[in-house]
């Protein structure tokens, strides 16, 4: 029996813990002639998941189809990088990760959707629905 205890602790670290967050709503705002935001609401449960299991990951543009190229952005939450986890959480329901990226790119897809895609250490992952992107314009 004791000889088994050296191997489940290593199996506990190792399976780590997987979250799907819900999409609410995508947007994204072209904020100059290179660059282009990409917005993504989320629950402020999913935040909180990501910022305690220290989950990396990124916002994935995406043809809706499921074909085609994919385009990985940085997320922001709350003006900081999310990948630094030192983001707050409002009491709010709903938190805005924003993605950046040059407008072309952007553009460049027919029917963008986007999702989360990410992981951390010992084996966290997050996965998200896939979402269609709409354009709006700053005023």
């Amino acid at each position: 029996m004791l000889n088994r205890i050296p191997f489940a602790i290593p199996v506990l670290f190792l399976s780590g813990c997987s979250g799907t967050a819900t999409i609410k709503n995508a947007w994204m705002v072209e904020s100059s002639k290179e660059n282009s935001s990409i917005h993504v609401e989320i629950s402020a449960n999913d935040a909180a998941f990501i910022k305690r299991n220290q989950t990396y990951f990124s916002v994935v543009l995406t043809e809706c189809s499921g074909k085609g190229k994919r385009f990985p952005l940085e997320p922001m939450i709350g003006g900081k990088r999310a990948s630094d986890f030192e983001f707050d959480i409002p009491n709010v329901t709903v938190v805005d990760v924003i993605g950046s990226g040059p407008s072309w790119v952007i553009k460049g897809y027919h029917d963008p959707c986007v999702k989360l895609e990410g992981g951390g250490y010992f084996g966290a992952r997050l996965k998200s629905n896939q979402t269609p992107l709409t354009i709006r314009k700053l005023r």
